[in-house]
């Protein structure tokens, strides 16, 4: 997430696939977040229906993988949500993100990596947490 923040978009997707293929070869747990993560990247970099594609196959996995840790399918909307509003469907995604923002922020502040993501994905929707 380091190279996608700092605009490193190439780099952001090569170390992403680099993690894609023994997480699939082993059905590692991390499957789900990398899927969810390389999906926010392609709606950044304006591959949406790719994007919104990897999020919705990391869906049932972070389910099964982290029915303790809510707040990753809050990070998973989030996510799903900004391509949306990326995608130009506003509507839907204001809706994701309110339903998505308690379990989400109150694990993550706003100082934090992901809490910081989200309230600025947020704001750009015009969305008030």
């Amino acid at each position: 997430m380091t190279e996608q923040q700092l605009g490193h978009f190439r780099e952001a997707d090569n170390l992403y696939r680099r993690a894609l293929r023994p997480a699939r070869l082993h059905n590692h747990r991390g499957l789900g977040p990398v899927l969810t993560d390389l999906g926010a990247l392609h709606c950044q970099t304006g591959a949406t229906a790719q994007g919104l594609a990897e999020i919705e196959e990391a869906r049932p996995l972070v389910a099964r993988d982290y029915p303790d840790d809510p707040w990753r399918m809050a990070w998973l909307d989030n996510s799903r949500a900004y391509c949306l509003m990326r995608a130009g469907n506003r509507s839907a995604a204001a809706t994701l993100f309110r339903s998505s923002a308690p379990a989400l922020l109150a694990k993550w502040n706003a100082r934090s990596h992901f809490g910081a993501i989200a309230r600025e994905r947020m704001a750009a929707a015009g969305v008030r947490p």
